[in-house]
């Protein structure tokens, strides 16, 4: 096995079954002695999407965490368990029975049936409910009680831990964003397939359950797939067994994207070889110290500091407009470091 330093990030297929910590715990054995740590956690039930960061990359987890995310989910309609997942125990249900009379009123966006969709708030009643209406309801900013059983800390202590000794807790709405949802298919027997494009810090979990109990019933997560965080797509993910061939091949850099490829969307500021010394140590960055010009940002937006060699040292956030247009002598500070990589 190789025994190398690198530094960047890997899009990893995380199988069913094993936790993101798992999976880092598998990458830690082929990169021995270099840090490795993960973007954005999935629930043993789900797959797909991880983001692995290896080496100085890990320093990036901030920026790469905070990524829209893009899941597939099937939700099993008629139940709901204490985990909002089919790895929980149920806690809720309705009779079949009752479910099939409320499935038989979901009506979708065919054009024949057009003249008979009514979309109510309750679903209880007699109208008949437009599925992709519905479902539209939960798009935007919308308030979302995370699960019980999630790593979000109360007093300092993780959710799940005190789910798991039988304590109750009243979990606070967070807001989040849902982009999109888009129904995949119709409602097979009882399974409801969607595709949703969310902000970070969404669950699905509890999407799953709020839908079901908006159309009078239960709801459970039965699968999720993790088709994308960003622009880092699943079809461009390796599985943990590609990984460990391509490791016994000496190959696993072929895996690793690398730091400037990362952060390819962000502004540059190319620094005069003098003050190189300053930056990696911190130094607030001046207009005097900048030697790519013409150079233009915005103020709060954040920028890449680079040497000669295009090798990143770190990155900064400017505190107000840049337009320079000409080699400037003012030591006046127009960007503070945020994150270093040296």
């Amino acid at each position: 096995m190789h025994n190398f330093k690198i530094d960047g990030l890997i899009i990893i297929d995380k199988p069913k079954g094993l936790t993101s910590h798992d999976v880092v715990e598998e990458i830690r054995n082929l990169f021995p002695k270099v840090k490795v740590g993960h973007t954005g956690t999935l629930d043993p039930l789900a797959t797909g999407v991880l983001l692995a960061c290896i080496g100085k990359a890990t320093k990036l987890s901030q920026i790469l965490v905070k990524y829209s995310k893009e899941y597939v989910a099937e939700i099993e309609l008629g139940y709901e368990t204490d985990t909002l997942d089919s790895y929980g125990e149920i806690v809720k249900k309705i009779s079949r029975n009752e479910l099939n009379k409320k499935l038989e009123k979901i009506r979708y966006n065919e054009t024949q049936e057009k003249s008979e969709i009514l979309s109510g708030q309750d679903f209880d009643n007699d109208s008949y409910v437009n599925l992709e209406k519905v479902l539209t309801k939960f798009t935007g900013e919308i308030n979302q009680i995370p699960p019980i059983y999630s790593a979000i800390k109360f007093n300092g202590e993780k959710l799940y831990k005190i789910a798991r000794r039988g304590e109750e807790v009243e979990t606070k709405p967070r807001k989040v964003k849902i982009y999109k949802i888009q129904l995949i298919t119709k409602i097979k027997k009882t399974i409801l397939k969607i595709k949703i494009n969310c902000s970070s810090g969404t669950y699905i979990r509890a999407l799953a359950r709020d839908i079901g109990r908006y159309l009078g019933t239960y709801a459970t997560l039965t699968n999720l797939i993790r088709t994308g965080i960003g622009n880092y797509k699943i079809e461009n993910s390796y599985k943990l067994e590609q990984l460990k061939n391509l490791a016994l091949e000496e190959r696993i850099s072929e895996a690793v994207i690398s730091i400037s490829e990362i952060l390819r969307g962000y502004k540059k500021v190319k620094i005069k070889d003098f003050f190189r010394k300053m930056i990696e140590n911190g130094a607030p960055l001046s207009l005097n110290m900048i030697k790519n010009i013409p150079f233009i940002c915005k103020k709060e937006e954040t920028i890449i500091i680079y040497i000669n060699n295009e090798k990143t040292i770190s990155l900064y956030k400017t505190v107000r407009d840049i337009n320079l247009g000409t080699e400037s002598n003012s030591k006046m500070v127009v960007a503070k470091a945020w994150i270093m990589l040296n």
